[in-house]
């Protein structure tokens, strides 16, 4: 039980690379060798990065697409947490392009604030639909989504607390928190 949390890290990392491959192979068009040989001074982590944004971004354009074809196939929180990984994927590359030298937690701290915008925007939208058409559904989302909110704002607070905690263990346990959320997040939207 103590490697609970690894495990739940690598099989989240493992379903992310798995859909990522999956929407990339439903994606797939022509090379773009304009990009290729624009950066091919840069190296292979900036350019992983970059890769990782541009799919990022297909893949939410995909399903804002669906959404477009269908209205609401997929629901808004989904919708955010594609927004969510393109904000992720570019501040890892804002990192990368930075240097080592950058402050890596600078990264954290602005997923940290794309969460809160997030579950704060999920917040109001419960608020209008519980308003709307009262119900004890609606009651219980509405809950959910102030406790969501609660947690991120919690979370902000606490990742701006790290950045003045020199204590690598401190830093990789509070990803593993964070990870070992997401994956429970996964499983109630499963």
């Amino acid at each position: 039980m103590r490697n609970l949390p690894v495990i739940l890290a690598v099989v989240f990392v493992a379903v992310t690379a798995s859909f990522s491959l999956w929407n990339a192979r439903a994606d797939q068009q022509e090379p773009d060798t304009t990009v290729v040989k624009q950066n091919e001074g840069e190296s292979v982590e900036i350019r992983l990065a970059r890769a990782h944004v541009k799919l990022s971004k297909l893949d939410l354009r995909r399903i804002q697409e669906a959404n477009k074809k269908i209205p609401n196939v997929f629901t808004a929180p989904f919708v955010d947490n594609f927004r969510l990984h393109v904000v992720i994927d570019e501040a890892e590359l804002e990192q990368r392009l930075k240097g080592q030298d950058a402050d890596a937690h600078q990264t954290w701290i602005r997923v940290a604030e794309a969460t809160v915008k997030f579950a704060e925007a999920n917040l109001e939208s419960m608020q209008a639909i519980h308003q709307r058409k009262p119900s004890s559904d609606s009651a219980i989302r509405l809950k959910r989504a102030e406790v969501v909110a609660e947690i991120a704002r919690l979370n902000l607070e606490r990742t701006k607390y790290l950045e003045d905690s020199e204590s690598v263990l401190t830093h990789l346990q509070w990803q593993i928190d964070e990870l070992q959320h997401q994956v429970l997040e996964l499983r109630m939207r499963l």
